[in-house]
């Protein structure tokens, strides 16, 4: 190999060590990039966790509560039903003795 030649050699070997520390030092960044972006997904998996475990909760206290007012409007439509069943049978008993008595005032009257 003549002088001209392993000069040649050296200065591409100089530029091919300089692309693989670009390459390296690019490497090291982008691990630690990933690193940090994998740390960041993580904490947002727990979250989510957190998340679905606590929507799971106001699932179930949803459910106890329709439930809950489901019975209470049934309470609601056996009492409306009672009461408009008394309410017409006062009504009646009302018309009832409001005919009774307008007669017989009358007749005191006369």
């Amino acid at each position: 190999m003549t002088a001209a030649e392993s000069t040649r050699f050296e200065v591409m070997l100089e530029d091919i060590q300089r692309g693989v520390r670009v390459i390296a030092e690019s490497q090291v960044g982008l691990t630690t990039r990933m690193d940090h972006l994998t740390a960041r997904f993580d904490a947002m998996e727990i979250r989510f966790d957190v998340l679905e475990t606590r929507f799971g909760a106001l699932e179930r206290r949803f459910a106890g509560m329709e439930t809950r007012v489901t019975a209470v409007e049934s309470r609601l439509e056996d009492f409306a039903t009672d009461t408009t069943s008394r309410l017409r049978r006062i009504e009646e008993d009302l018309q009832f003795v409001g005919r009774s008595k307008s007669p017989a005032k009358k007749r005191r009257s006369r």
